[in-house]
């Protein structure tokens, strides 16, 4: 409920998508109406927020959406263009994280192995002595 309140503010990259991560799990049509709010910001504004919400923002958040919607294919195809360009959104690196592992999900129920095994080699190399990623490479390699 408190997020509803603030769907008009579209002041950061990472609240933005913190709040779609919210609503997406809670109630979904907010979740859509929330992008179109921030479209709608995108389209009213310009200021220094603005380019970044074009670059990232509203992608990621689709991808939100998409997966939340059982969408993993567009999912895969939002996330896999934009993900290197996450850090963009600032905060920490929990919330890449799950954007990252809601890829890895969207994978498995797709069923792309080429994909997933992709995805493991580039998780596993960047963090070598993650036992998540290596019992991750146990059940899917």
């Amino acid at each position: 409920n408190k997020i509803k309140t603030r769907l008009d503010d579209n002041l950061l990259a990472f609240i933005d998508i913190h709040f779609m991560i919210c609503l997406c799990f809670n109630d979904i049509d907010n979740a859509k109406d929330y992008l179109k709010n921030i479209k709608k910001y995108q389209d009213s504004s310009n200021d220094t927020y603005t380019e970044i919400s074009k670059t990232i923002t509203f992608t990621l958040c689709e991808a939100i959406v998409s997966y939340r919607t059982n969408n993993f294919n567009k999912c895969i195809l939002i996330l896999e263009e934009v993900l290197d360009k996450s850090y963009l959104i600032g905060g920490s690196n929990a919330q890449r994280d799950i954007l990252n592992l809601m890829l890895f999900d969207s994978l498995l129920k797709t069923k792309n192995n080429d994909k997933i095994q992709n995805f493991l080699n580039i998780r596993t190399i960047s963090r070598p002595n993650n036992k998540f990623c290596n019992k991750l490479q146990e059940l899917y390699l």
